[in-house]
């Protein structure tokens, strides 16, 4: 009897136990809509089991709610079109939604200017972008005259005049546009237990080395490391690493242009370059005359080129590209996209992000070079194979 009265002690005390977790994730948003007194409203989230949410609201007398369960501080959209997937940035509001009681209260079509309380997370958030404010307002400025002279030349492309303003104005966002980044990277730096680090990290890792951004990622706290938004720079730093210098080159299989089958594995023993382009891709076709002068120089001294272009689903301008760029006498194979597992996709790889990206593997398979800049990479990559052939 004691032992029955126990195991119903326990019974009560674990159901007690899992209804308040489930109480501690779920969040409540209350809503205040000037402007709209009668529609939907769409919140779109991840939830507690990891499934894409598309939740909708019905706007009474300008007011709606939302409720759910999410695990801890996650990135939502309130969107205020519900008829359409693609809102305008005015009728779009991105926060944080956090599993506590949150309200917010904005005015129709200004969803951007949305005012939330309730969450720290969005407060964090909210830091940053004052942190970028001033920088953005000169940006849209400048984004203004580029606007403008743009649409002039457009009109009179022999204006040389034009053709330099519009190339001096452009040239001005460049610096503004890293200080944008190192905003972001200060915030991030001083946060190291704020969710919103992880989110903005996102966006910037790219543009980062591997050593800068994979510090950074272990300077957070275990509890953001394992968050969702911790996973997913996890999974970025993975793929960045996967074409880092260093490392050792990962062997693929497929076939070539002209079918027969190719392997990185069969050039040991040779300098290889992998040239990742795509026939749509101007700077890439660009290079390409360089690149021929590169290899009549040194493909007899023992370097190999293997083109890896992006045209799985345009193979016959893919082929035409070749051709026409005179670009068959090296090795040219397809990307290869192979859906969300990857296991076929070279690019996936080596972790390429942008077009054109060259890397340089040396004779034991390490790759000893990347060139990701397309306005500096041929004259550095000359540079390092003048080096190696004349050791």
């Amino acid at each position: 009897m004691k032992k029955r009265f126990f195991l119903l002690i326990v019974g009560c005390v674990l159901i007690l136990w899992t209804h308040s977790q489930k109480l501690l994730q779920r969040f409540i948003l209350a809503g205040q809509m000037t402007g709209q007194d009668s529609g939907f409203i769409r919140l779109e989230y991840v939830d507690i089991k990891g499934r894409f949410i598309k939740d909708s609201a019905i706007v009474h007398d300008g007011k709606f709610t939302f409720a759910g369960q999410i695990n801890g501080p996650t990135i939502a959209d309130l969107i205020g079109n519900v008829t359409s997937d693609y809102a305008d940035d005015n009728n779009r509001v991105t926060f944080f939604l956090e599993p506590v009681h949150m309200s917010i209260s904005m005015v129709t079509n200004n969803l951007k200017s949305a005012h939330i309380t309730g969450s720290r997370a969005q407060d964090e958030l909210r830091q940053a972008e004052l942190n970028r404010k001033s920088l953005l307002i000169i940006m849209k400025s400048i984004q203004e005259n580029v606007a403008e002279v743009r649409k002039a030349y457009s009109e009179d492309r022999t204006n040389d005049s034009l053709k330099n303003i519009l190339l001096r104005t452009r040239d001005q966002l460049g610096p503004y546009v890293q200080r944008l980044k190192q905003a972001d990277v200060d915030f991030i730096k001083s946060h190291p237990k704020s969710y919103v680090s992880p989110y903005l990290l996102s966006f910037v890792v790219q543009d980062m080395s591997f050593d800068s951004a994979n510090a950074i990622f272990h300077s957070f706290s275990p509890e953001i490391q394992t968050s969702r938004s911790g996973k997913y720079i996890q999974e970025l730093l993975l793929f960045k690493k996967a074409g880092k210098v260093g490392m050792e080159a990962k062997n693929f299989l497929t076939k070539d242009v002209e079918g027969k089958t190719l392997s990185l594995n069969q050039f040991k023993q040779k300098y290889v370059l992998l040239d990742f382009w795509a026939s749509w891709c101007e700077p890439c076709r660009k290079d390409n005359p360089e690149l021929i002068n590169i290899f009549n120089t040194y493909h007899s001294k023992g370097l190999q080129i293997i083109g890896i272009a992006s045209d799985d689903s345009r193979p016959e301008e893919w082929k035409k590209a070749i051709n026409t760029d005179h670009i068959n006498i090296w090795h040219h194979v397809l990307q290869g996209f192979a859906g969300d597992n990857h296991v076929n996709d070279i690019a996936y790889k080596y972790g390429i992000t942008s077009f054109p990206t060259k890397i340089l593997i040396d004779k034991k398979g390490i790759i000893i070079e990347r060139f990701d800049n397309e306005s500096l990479d041929l004259f550095l990559l000359k540079k390092k194979l003048s080096m190696l052939f004349t050791k």
